[in-house]
């Protein structure tokens, strides 16, 4: 049986393998759009067959995982609304396990991150004694362990020779799909906030994606690759600005600030010419973005007041409820310092609060995080949850930061430079928005930090 398996595994050539691919993306794209009433049973004999078809080329799946990153369907099982993210991640388990196992080659190799996420969860487990309605803390904590598991597989499933491909895969979707957002927003005449097929998240898929694209702009020493990038990073601005996402606009402007500021030192380092002058050029079609796209719609920047009706005749805007959260979220670190009011208590506050159930406001903040990783984690997990949460993080800009120095050719440094500049990007926002550590941002997020992990600069 092993042999059968490595056989199938060395033997298929690009065109099966891309063959194979197709097939599982129209199977799970019809799968996915002919659930009667998002029934999970439908999904479960096709879910074998894909599983079986994967079996002969696991790493596919990442493939599959990414794409339903920029799908939000909603499929409602045992009082739980899944989503296809949630299901192919199962079958990347699967997947992994039923390879490795077959053929005998299953290898499960430590990771420098290693010390910190056990931490972080251990943290985190220990707040589950404060819940008080310990069933929604525990699925919380399973979107935990389901973004940690993607990167321990990602990690032991990518060779660092594919990480380059990984990211132009990301790319080419991400661009595909601010294709469809900029195509909806320009039907809708710019009076809608446009995510294509996803939800709000796609802002953090697109500010990953401009990430990416501008780094291999100024570091690409091919210039029919460089025009390229360059032409990317125009489009995601412009899908940027059609979701009129606030959080991501901020999020956007400092991280670019501040790559900018360090592509320059690097550029000085490795004497790499031009680098200085490319920054200048992608600054100058950021303003060309924002130009044009005032002249099609002047209304554009409306959109960005986004408000709620209160009461009869009375309207509030979305930053006043957003500090209303956050004074919640330390209304709840003050009621227990050390742990917290418990993983996943934050979403319905009226059972640690009775008396919130008498505000106005109560109906518009159920089922709502702080929408700030920091006040999240420090109301839901205490003092302890915050020191687990800054280790993880600074563990991770580590990495990030030894790598990118490393890095010692444009090659590497494109690489190193993208991903560093994520990890700065989710660091940065955890301060006012994200949800950085389960959902669709959360996969993105340690997607990205287990191909950190896997690179490895070129050593002179």
């Amino acid at each position: 049986m092993r042999t059968w398996v490595e056989r199938l595994d060395h033997n298929l050539s690009k065109k099966q393998l891309l063959t194979i691919f197709i097939l599982d993306l129209i199977i799970t794209i019809l799968v996915l759009f002919s659930a009667l009433r998002g029934s999970i049973y439908l999904f479960l004999p096709l879910a074998l067959v894909i599983s079986l078809i994967l079996l002969l080329k696991h790493k596919l799946i990442v493939y599959l995982l990414l794409i339903t990153l920029f799908v939000e369907y909603y499929i409602y099982f045992m009082g739980v609304f899944l989503t296809p993210v949630d299901l192919v991640s199962l079958l990347l388990v699967f997947s992994f396990l039923g390879y490795f196992l077959i053929s005998g080659t299953l290898s499960l190799k430590r990771t420098p991150l290693d010390r910190s996420i056990l931490l972080f969860l251990a943290v985190l487990a220990l707040s589950l004694m404060n819940t008080i309605d310990l069933v929604s803390g525990i699925r919380i904590y399973i979107f935990h362990l389901q973004v940690f598991v993607i990167f321990y597989l990602v990690s032991w499933t990518i060779d660092e020779k594919e990480i380059r491909r990984f990211l132009n895969f990301f790319i080419g979707l991400v661009s595909l799909h601010t294709v469809l957002s900029l195509i909806q927003f320009s039907l809708a005449s710019g009076k809608v906030r446009a995510f294509g097929l996803s939800g709000p998240s796609i802002a953090d898929l697109i500010i990953g994606g401009l990430i990416i694209s501008y780094s291999f702009f100024l570091f690409e020493p091919s210039a029919k690759k460089r025009l390229t990038c360059g032409l990317v990073f125009l489009l995601l601005l412009g899908g940027l600005f059609v979701t009129q996402t606030r959080g991501a606009w901020v999020s956007f402007g400092l991280i670019y600030l501040l790559l900018s500021y360090l592509a320059i030192k690097k550029a000085k380092y490795l004497r790499i010419k031009f680098t200085r002058r490319r920054a200048f050029v992608s600054l100058s079609l950021i303003f060309l973005v924002i130009t044009l796209m005032l002249l099609w719609y002047p209304g554009l920047l409306q959109g960005l007041h986004h408000e709620f009706h209160y009461l009869p005749g009375q309207y509030v805007e979305t930053t006043q409820l957003r500090f209303y959260l956050w004074g919640l979220a330390f209304k709840s670190f003050l009621h227990n310092p050390v742990l917290g009011i418990g993983l996943g208590q934050f979403y319905n506050l009226t059972q640690v609060f009775p008396e919130l159930r008498f505000s106005p406001l109560v109906f518009y903040i159920y089922g709502l995080d702080p929408h700030n990783i920091v006040l999240y984690y420090l109301s839901s997990a205490g003092i302890l949850g915050i020191l687990a949460l800054f280790y993880f993080y600074f563990s991770v800009l580590k990495i990030g930061w030894i790598k990118y120095k490393r890095s010692l050719t444009p090659q590497d440094s494109a690489i190193s430079f993208a991903l560093l500049g994520i990890i700065l990007f989710v660091f940065i926002s955890s301060f006012y928005t994200g949800e950085w550590f389960y959902k669709i941002s959360g996969i993105e997020f340690l997607f990205f930090v287990a191909l950190l992990n896997v690179f490895k600069p070129i050593t002179p």
